[in-house]
């Protein structure tokens, strides 16, 4: 199918996450288990595209051939780039085949129309307000200062940061 949505590049962040687990512990992945027992684990991923605007023609159906497959445990869905509806229609598909949805958008949005979704995770933050927040919380610990560092990749959404 055709690329992913916006310009958001999801699939180059999932790229270096994935590369970066996998390369823990001399490249044996992450490791869960005792002292006495260690084991690791690498990720395996797999991402698919559709062509913009063809959720309803392509989209759902691929999402949910690829979703009900013995292969697929957790769905990284796009945090932006797609518009909410096919987000949010996308974490249905995910709940009705008991798969575990993971996204950077709003929950109100992805939940408005009531569903329950036990297998939607969000990781959105709300930058409207985390800042101060966090800033709170910061100084309570006793920082007195703070650095902000970030990517200059084009992205707008760091536009004006530096």
């Amino acid at each position: 199918g055709g690329g992913p949505c916006g310009t958001a590049r999801t699939h180059l962040q999932i790229e270096a996450m994935v590369g970066a687990i996998n390369e823990l512990n001399g490249g044996d992945g992450f490791s869960l288990g005792s002292r006495l027992i260690p084991r690791t684990y690498r990720f395996n991923y797999t991402y698919h595209t559709y062509p913009a605007g063809s959720w309803a023609t392509h989209g759902r159906n691929l999402s949910r051939a690829t979703f009900a497959s013995d292969r697929c445990d957790v769905v990284v869905g796009m945090a932006s780039g797609c518009p909410d509806d096919e987000i949010a229609a996308q974490a249905l598909v995910a709940n009705e085949t008991r798969r575990i949805y993971v996204t950077g958008r709003d929950p109100r949005v992805l939940t408005a129309g009531g569903a329950e979704q036990p297998y939607l995770f969000s990781t959105y933050v709300d930058s409207d307000h985390y800042a101060r927040a966090a800033l709170e919380r910061y100084r309570k610990l006793g920082a007195s200062s703070s650095a902000l560092l970030y990517e200059v990749n084009g992205d707008p959404f760091y536009a004006g940061l530096g």
